[in-house]
């Protein structure tokens, strides 16, 4: 409908993306110019999935982060999140599940952080890696048993992760269970 009274997909994205408060380029031209830039990310860390949907149709980059967000993409905040229809959709369209940011975190880490135990499982079968370790040595199990997220700790273990992995400092999952207080996960 749009494109029949000379408007763009892309306009009505950056139109709809504005009112909701998301910063966006003045331009068509500027959209299609920052691709790669972080509209996608913000839609996603907003929690707005008619807005990262858009942001999509636009041609905004999967993989782009936002500055001063520690370089998350759209999947690590979907996945922060614990919105697993987001994470759908941004894996069908090819988002990287082993997408690091500047700490060397996946979308695992944060939805294992987060204690999100419906998206971990579709991460894990979408190829993120159970046993991927920051730049710290953290894996995402660490953090599971750190929060005390006895679900998404089960979900790990059942599916192989190493409950003997040590952090960069030898610290055990079980070991970040017991400084945390998390009984549930011990």
């Amino acid at each position: 409908a749009a494109a029949r009274h000379g408007v763009s997909g892309a306009e009505v994205a950056l139109e709809f993306l504005r009112k909701r408060g998301v910063e966006t380029p003045t331009t068509i031209e500027e959209l299609k110019a920052m691709k790669d830039k972080s509209l996608l990310a913000a839609a996603a860390r907003d929690g707005d999935v008619v807005a990262m949907l858009l942001a999509m149709s636009a041609g905004c980059g999967l993989e782009a982060a936002i500055d001063g967000n520690d370089l998350r993409t759209a999947l690590h905040f979907a996945s922060e999140g614990g919105r697993t229809d987001m994470v759908v959709q941004l894996i069908q369209a090819g988002a990287e599940v082993e997408a690091l940011n500047k700490e060397g975190a996946t979308p695992l880490h944060y939805a294992c952080l987060g204690g999100h135990a419906s998206v971990a499982p579709i991460l894990l079968r979408n190829g993120a890696d159970k046993q991927a370790k920051d730049m710290n040595g953290v894996t995402p199990l660490h953090l599971a048993a750190k929060g005390g997220h006895a679900p998404v700790a089960e979900i790990l273990l059942s599916e192989g992760s190493e409950k003997e992995a040590t952090d960069k400092d030898g610290f055990t999952p079980l070991q970040y269970a017991a400084r945390e207080g998390s009984s549930s996960v011990a």
